[in-house]
């Protein structure tokens, strides 16, 4: 017999495979990994509060939702 499941288990299969975000507001940092690598971004003024990503997209198409209305993650420069 299988053990039972909880009704309200959260379904993570609308979470897109392959990226994770992390906004750092005091550094003005976001760091997205994607395929086991992260690159850092600097975000300047923008306060993130929201990320999204097109079905089946790339790092690239990732967009995100500051203070100032939506933000494509390639706008942001590039952190060495």
């Amino acid at each position: 017999m299988e053990p039972m499941k909880p009704k309200d288990a959260p379904d993570s299969s609308w979470w897109p495979k392959g990226w994770r975000y992390a906004f750092f507001p005091d550094q003005c940092r976001l760091a997205v990994e994607q395929s086991g690598e992260v690159t850092q971004y600097d975000t300047g003024e923008h306060r993130i509060s929201r990320a999204s990503q097109a079905q089946g997209g790339s790092a690239g198409s990732l967009r995100f939702t500051s203070q100032g209305g939506d933000l494509d993650l390639d706008s942001l420069k590039k952190m060495r």
